[in-house]
């Protein structure tokens, strides 16, 4: 099965490790300001990406803008 929703499920498995304290199991949490902070540097890449029309470094076979986009972590 293939599918926007089946990789976003894959994408999500693959990085539940950010979201996690390690040593206890247990979400991390995150202040408002932090994710706010996130949103605003995402938003900077995505346009710099857009900007320079880059392909991302991770994920080469990707436009830079399309992967910040989703990067939510």
């Amino acid at each position: 099965m293939w599918g926007l929703n089946a990789e976003a499920a894959r994408v999500h498995t693959a990085n539940e490790k950010w979201w996690t304290d390690l040593q206890t199991g247990q979400p991390i949490e995150r202040n408002d300001g932090e994710l706010f902070a996130l949103m605003a540097s995402e938003l900077s890449e995505a346009l710099e990406g857009e900007r320079k029309n880059l392909d991302d470094t991770h994920l080469p076979q990707f436009k830079m803008a399309g992967v910040e986009m989703v990067d939510d972590r």
